[in-house]
């Protein structure tokens, strides 16, 4: 099975709903030849920092095929969901401790099919080979330059 690693960022912040960018890398390592790479830019309306990741991490589970992924985020709520609460979220139907449906209910509900068909490992990071890129990426984009 084809190793395949995803890096997610975002430039929304905030735990309130705003506006802002994100861009996803897909890399496909091939040694020794150079690696393949899709990059993926976009905007993102109203939605706080761990919304837009769910979101981004959907859009980029959407572009794969089974393979081991390696999940690279720097967002902590993200991997903490991914490596330990989304397992006892399908248990549960995706209910919390109150019986009360998830916040992203559909979109967590998505991803966990996805995810069912490949291994995956989560890794909370804001340093990696493409994070320098990707945080000016995201800058060019909030001045406008597309």
């Amino acid at each position: 099975m084809k190793v395949v690693n995803l890096y997610l960022k975002t430039n929304i912040k905030s735990i309130k709903p705003a506006d802002g960018h994100y861009v996803f890398i897909l890399e496909l390592p091939r040694e020794p030849d150079p690696a393949v790479t899709l990059t993926v830019p976009g905007e993102i309306k109203q939605e706080t920092k761990n919304g837009a990741e769910i979101l981004i991490l959907e859009k980029a589970l959407k572009r794969t095929k089974p393979c081991e992924l390696n999940i690279f985020t720097d967002n902590n709520y993200l991997a903490r969901a991914l490596s330990e609460w989304l397992n006892e979220w399908q248990q549960n139907n995706f209910k919390d401790s109150k019986g009360e449906d998830i916040k992203y209910k559909d979109k967590w509900e998505s991803i966990a099919g996805m995810l069912k068909q490949m291994p995956y490992k989560v890794n909370l990071n804001n340093k990696h080979s493409f994070s320098e890129w990707m945080e000016a990426e995201l800058e060019r984009r909030k001045n406008g330059n597309k």
